[in-house]
């Protein structure tokens, strides 16, 4: 009976193990992603020049559907030759 409940403890320490792992894993993924950017420079290297795709709340507070316009602004000027500077 004491072996049986042994078995069992071990198993559960297992398995609570193997979930902290996990858990902690998915954490540091979560906080090593960097959110897409909200204003990203585009420059056109034939014509030299230089534009922004930028959006802003009134808050001020980071918003991805704010985020998803300014990168549709950058593919738009990437289809007409623009490049994002660094």
């Amino acid at each position: 009976m004491a072996k049986i409940k042994t078995d069992r403890l071990d198993g559960i320490r297992a398995n609570l193990f193997l979930t902290g792992i996990v858990s902690l894993a998915l954490t540091l993924a979560a906080c090593s992603s960097a959110p897409p950017p909200m204003a990203i420079k585009m420059y056109h290297p034939v014509t030299k020049q230089t534009l922004d795709c930028a959006a802003r709340s009134t808050s001020g507070e980071y918003s991805p559907v704010l985020a998803k316009a300014a990168e549709a602004c950058a593919r738009q000027l990437e289809i007409k030759g623009f490049v994002r500077q660094k």
